[in-house]
């Protein structure tokens, strides 16, 4: 046997051993890789079950028909595709294709949540923020990845109650400049994201863009808002979240980030979205906003702005209703503005130099508010305390002032009011008033808001039947809490009325006086106030009024008024039978008296006087003394007369006005 015939039969035998060992590969593929792979995943807690795998002349199909980390993750239906011609780049990454039909994911219960950092200025929140990324654009160009396509067909994360699933497709692709190009497509029932990132060469840059859409309410609220949705339905509440016009989602979003390693403290971003508009019901009222615009935005230099404004639809509280408005916030840096208006009646703004603190319930703040149509009807609504039941008001106010907060609590405020009353009603206590203006500046250190300064003008006023006008009040609070109070003057029943300058401690009020000067007043006016006189009185008199504090509230204690005789005074007034009561008709006397009660039908008056008060008897309020003459015939007729005027009680002055009012004076 030659040596050629030997070589070709161990040829012949190899070739054999060689397609048997080839054969045992193919046919023992999966058993073979199994067994190399599989010593190795039980170590790490991990079971994996091969289905299959193909080989072709273009690629290796590797399938797996389950894959299980500890009770974590799960993976159904995976499958990557590697193709052969690239076996030659293996060393520049990994390049083919992966599919997984289905991936679950599981956050254990005694896993620890993401620790939220401190909130700090804005500059230092970027620079992080730039560092987190510099992190990102470092571990996107390490990837083992020189061209990869993967697939998830439904994927789904729980972690605390919260459960999210969708669909991802992403593509890597590393170009012949070092560069990673990345695009990611997530889909959900709740949020569609798509991004496109690409990182330079050695993480020497990032860039990323972006959009974002969140598609139903009510999956959104149930997936990411379900301890708010358990809060609104214990209130009775509700709030809906309705889709953009002409899209099918309720936030429509869209921005960009870049980064470069050679400014690396440096992060520029942008984001810009739309919202739809937004219901909210409740058991007081219900509110109506309308599309509304977001956006956000640092430079990488330490220089963030944010903004969010919209339009009002409808807001109604109680049986108050507007149905125009607009509203916005906006942030510059650690500056926040605020501002709402509601049609032509209210605006209202806030600011604050560190937004942050605002949140937390700290710093200072300063307000604004404007209402240019506020009536008692808005008042009963906003369920304002202590506000009467029959009270009208038509008013406009505006005040701005300011307030430091510690921990929620106001530690101190200031406010500079300025009122404009157009009309003012409460029947309860026989109080009518147009036209008022009112300027007041309060403080509050401790305790409820001081008025420092007071400035009242008041066009007309009526208190249980006595009308002044033209009144006008000042006043200033000193360091210890005492007001003065200026000289007050109005009009006061055709004449005029003054009180004197005093100095008034909330503390010692009934220790307090005041004194009243009246000027001219006229008795016609005056009787008319009096249901109880039933004649006709003309004449001007003048004199003073001295009160004083009692348990609170004002009362009378001394004080005169008399008739101005060089005017001339004059007095009508049926008195018949009311002098010659019990008389013999026809006697001297009877004759006498029944003169002086046909006087009383035409008196000139020479003398007039009320005295208040005069012997300091709380039920004897009135003392009348009068002198005058009538003419009959050719006789001149004098009468002098003393009439003091009883009651039952004398509080105050307001109970001795309603007395008046309620003809309870006994004559």
């Amino acid at each position: 046997m030659s040596m050629w015939v030997c070589l070709r039969r161990v040829l012949f035998v190899g070739a054999l051993l060689l397609f048997a060992g080839l054969a045992l590969l193919y046919f023992k593929r999966i058993e073979i890789v199994e067994a190399l792979l599989l010593p190795r995943l039980e170590a790490s807690g991990a079971q994996l079950e091969l289905e299959s795998i193909d080989l072709s002349a273009s690629a290796v199909r590797l399938q797996v028909k389950h894959y299980r980390l500890e009770d974590n993750l799960q993976v159904e239906g995976l499958s990557v595709v590697f193709p052969w011609n690239q076996l030659y780049s293996l060393e520049a990454g990994f390049i083919g294709r992966i599919q997984i039909d289905r991936l679950r994911y599981q956050l254990g219960e005694g896993a620890e949540t993401p620790a939220v950092a401190e909130q700090g200025a804005a500059g230092e929140e970027a620079f992080e923020l730039a560092e987190q990324v510099a992190q990102w654009a470092s571990s996107i160009d390490s990837l083992p990845v020189a061209s990869l396509e993967l697939k998830v067909e439904e994927w789904g994360i729980e972690a605390a109650g919260l459960q999210m699933q969708g669909g991802l497709e992403l593509s890597v692709l590393r170009g012949m400049d070092g560069a990673t190009h990345l695009a990611a497509s997530l889909s959900s029932p709740v949020v569609d994201v798509d991004a496109r990132v690409k990182v330079l060469a050695a993480g020497a840059g990032l860039s990323l863009d972006f959009t974002l859409r969140a598609n139903d309410w009510d999956t959104f609220q149930a997936s990411y808002l379900s301890g708010l949705s358990s809060v609104w339905t214990e209130a009775a509440g509700e709030i809906y979240l309705n889709a953009l016009q002409g899209a099918d989602g309720f936030v429509d979003a869209s921005g960009y980030a870049r980064w470069l390693g050679s400014e690396p403290d440096q992060l520029s971003f942008c984001v810009l979205a739309d919202l739809g508009a937004v219901e909210v019901y409740a058991p007081a009222g219900e509110l109506i906003l309308q599309n509304a615009a977001a956006g956000f935005a640092f430079d990488g230099r330490g220089h963030q702005r944010a903004y969010l404004k919209g339009g009002v639809e409808r807001v109604r509280v109680g049986s108050w209703m507007e149905s125009s408005g607009d509203w916005a916030v906006r942030l510059d840096n650690q500056k926040l503005a605020a501002e709402l208006r509601l049609g032509e009646s209210i605006a209202f703004s806030l600011a604050h130099d560190d937004w942050q603190r605002l949140l937390s319930g700290a710093g200072r703040a300063r307000y604004y508010l404007e209402a240019n149509a506020l009536d008692a009807e808005l008042l009963r609504a906003l369920e304002v305390s202590g506000l009467p039941d029959d009270l009208s008001l038509q008013m406009a106010l505006q005040v701005e002032g300011s307030g430091l907060l510690e921990d929620w609590e106001l530690r101190e405020a200031s406010a500079a009011v300025d009122a404009k009353v157009a009309s003012l009603e409460l029947s309860s206590q026989g109080l009518t008033a147009t036209d008022i203006w009112a300027q007041v500046d309060l403080r509050r250190a401790e305790g409820p808001f001081v008025p420092e300064s007071l400035q009242l003008q008041v066009g007309s006023l009526a208190l249980l039947g006595f009308e002044l006008d033209a009144l006008q009040l000042s006043t200033q609070v000193d360091a210890e809490g005492t007001i003065a109070v200026s000289p007050v003057r109005a009009g006061f029943l055709g004449g005029s009325l003054r009180v004197d300058p005093m100095r008034v401690d909330l503390q010692r009020l009934d220790d307090s006086r005041f004194r009243i000067q009246l000027d001219s007043v006229d008795l016609s006016q005056l009787a008319q106030v009096v249901p109880q006189f039933k004649g006709e009185i003309s004449g001007r008199a003048s004199g003073y009024l001295v009160g004083a504090f009692q348990q609170g509230q004002a009362i009378l204690a001394d004080g005169r008024l008399e008739v101005d005789s060089a005017e001339g005074a004059r007095l009508r007034y049926d008195v018949e039978g009311m002098l010659t009561r019990g008389m013999v008709a026809g006697s001297a006397t009877y004759q006498q008296y029944r003169m002086a009660e046909r006087a009383f039908e035409d008196l000139m008056l020479q003398q007039f006087s009320i005295d208040v008060f005069p012997d300091g008897n709380a039920t004897r309020p009135f003392r009348l003394e009068l002198f005058g003459e009538s003419q009959q015939g050719d006789v001149i007729v004098p009468v002098d007369f003393d009439l003091n005027v009883n009651v039952d009680d004398t509080a105050g002055v307001m109970e001795l006005l309603r007395m008046i009012q309620r003809g309870e004076l006994e004559f």
